[in-house]
């Protein structure tokens, strides 16, 4: 059947100078349109696979889910996806998908796919799952269309349902009526690419609810935020007690030696009247001189604002609650710390009912999931995410290098060896960009083989070309690959800027990156310096 290739007009009006590849195919399924990022991820040239059959990059064990896609996007689907996908070197990657019908005069007459490679990333999550399993934290991982994408650690347990069963439902599935509202404000802080700790009620399959505290954030690959994870833990129990607390402090007796959390009834300086089993399992993991006072698991630094808050509890009956404070040793591990008065009646003397809770684990995953927002899976260098918030974070009015570094001819590794020695030249390069590199400066993979560093302890374009000259120069060495070795070289554009609120994340790479092309232009496997402001 004969076939049109589309408009290269209506392509590059789609995605220009975009890095996710784009594929055209026509109401047979047949490419009609494939642009560069194509050819860099499938390794097929355009004249090679337009005129083919999509299929081509189908490996055999998913060809009957994938042609029921691609029938329902002729039916008007939208669907998103991920998919292994092959290379025309046989190799096979982890593939995102975003596919879209094409529509004219009212009538379908082909489709629109996005893909992008997540092989890393998906490596990279399943090491974090592996991490999470034997934790009683519930790991949730969402789409940007909230529906559920992954369900680890211990959501099944917590929620009921099996991963089957889940994932691919709206996260709503999980939102207890009650609350539906705590949920969506937390929404729209993650689509804005924030992240926000909060408590709602969440509803298991056997309709009960429980009472979780949340931690939710986004989850970005090198091109943006991509959906967001959330960190959840039963905190039920702790709700529980204290709206007993609340109620009836009288009642406090019975429920507090065999409570789970640990509690002690101490006098105003902190010196311990009696204490429940929780809290000797406590004391004995957190080694303190005497233990006689529960201000001794604390780390000193940390013990004067509860000291001052005990002193002042009998004149203001203010609770304090969940107060962070570090450990007394180990100095990693964190303890929540609240405090509320006991009122044993007029002539009694004033007590306090502390309650401390280990929550070491739970901010050690809240700073993993921050830390991965800025990584890059592949090179464990920062990604493009922590270019802008690096910037903000300087002083005002400081002249700081930029260098925008690209391998010249990096396609062609891909092309000749495969994709997995492009990623070890990529790994290479950025462990030679590290090493060079000082502790206040900074090395950004900012997406295919493109980096940029960021070095505020060089304000001088004599220095900063130097540097770009002695880069080319590591980047250039040997990299070995199985039996044999490659080389690369590189074209490194440097450019002065002033930071300062004018300074934009674009317009800092932006005389980096022209200057760059400059050195492309001069033969490459050079260095050019952007005109000083």
């Amino acid at each position: 059947m004969a076939h049109a290739a589309i408009e290269p007009e209506r392509l590059a009006g789609l995605l220009v100078e975009s890095r996710v590849a784009v594929v055209a195919l026509d109401a047979e399924g047949l490419v009609t349109g494939w642009s560069e990022a194509a050819v860099e991820l499938f390794g097929w040239a355009g004249d090679e696979i337009i005129g083919q059959p999509l299929s081509t990059v189908w490996p055999d064990e998913n060809r009957a889910a994938d042609v029921r896609l691609y029938e329902g996007v002729m039916r008007g689907e939208h669907p998103h996806f991920r998919a292994w996908r092959r290379r025309k070197d046989g190799s096979h990657f982890l593939a995102e998908v975003s596919s879209s019908p094409i529509t004219e005069d009212g009538l379908r007459t082909g489709s629109m796919a996005l893909v992008r490679d997540v092989t890393a990333a998906a490596s990279g999550a399943a090491d974090l799952h592996r991490l999470l399993g034997a934790s009683n934290l519930a790991i949730i991982g969402i789409d940007q269309q909230h529906n559920i994408r992954s369900w680890g650690g211990a959501a099944q347990a917590m929620h009921g349902w099996t991963a089957d069963e889940i994932i691919g439902l709206p996260i709503t599935t999980l939102w207890a009526d009650v609350d539906g509202g705590a949920h969506s404000e937390a929404m729209v802080v993650t689509d804005a690419g924030e992240s926000t700790v909060f408590r709602a009620w969440r509803r298991r399959k056997d309709g009960s609810r429980f009472l979780a505290e949340l931690t939710a954030s986004p989850t970005t690959a090198n091109d943006g935020w991509v959906g967001s994870v959330s960190v959840s833990r039963d905190v039920t129990a702790e709700h529980a007690l204290g709206q007993r607390l609340a109620a009836a402090e009288r009642r406090f007796a019975a429920a507090f030696t065999g409570a789970a959390l640990p509690l002690v009834i101490c006098e105003l300086d902190g010196y311990i009247v009696e204490a429940n089993d929780a809290y000797a399992q406590l004391a004995d993991s957190i080694p303190s001189p005497t233990g006689d006072r529960f201000l001794d698991l604390v780390a000193p630094t940390d013990r004067p604002q509860l000291a001052a808050a005990l002193r002042t509890l009998a004149a203001t009956r203010a609770r304090v609650e969940g107060v962070e404070v570090a450990a007394a040793t180990p100095s990693d591990r964190t303890l929540s710390v609240s405090i509320a008065p006991v009122d044993e009646g007029p002539d009694a003397p004033p007590l306090a009912l502390v309650q401390l809770t280990d929550v070491s684990e739970y901010r050690q995953v809240q700073a993993e999931l921050a830390a991965m927002a800025t990584i890059d899976a592949l090179t464990r260098t920062f990604n493009r995410s922590f270019f802008g918030p690096l910037l903000d974070s300087m002083e005002p009015g400081r002249s700081v290098a930029v260098l925008f570094v690209d391998l010249d001819g990096f396609k062609s590794i891909n092309d000749t060896l495969g994709h997995r020695a492009g990623d070890l030249v990529l790994q290479a390069t950025a462990d030679r960009l590290v090493d060079v590199m000082t502790e206040q400066n900074f090395v950004i993979r900012f997406g295919g083989d493109e980096f940029v560093l960021v070095c505020p302890d060089i304000d001088d374009p004599d220095a900063a070309s130097l540097l770009g000259d002695h880069l080319r120069t590591l980047i250039a060495e040997p990299i070995g690959i199985g039996e044999t070795s490659v080389s690369v070289t590189a074209s490194i554009g440097v450019a002065l800027v002033t930071t300062g609120p004018e300074l934009t994340p674009d317009s800092a790479v932006g005389a980096a990156d022209a200057a760059m092309y400059r050195a492309k232009a001069n033969g490459r496997d050079s260095t050019a310096i952007a005109p000083l402001p």
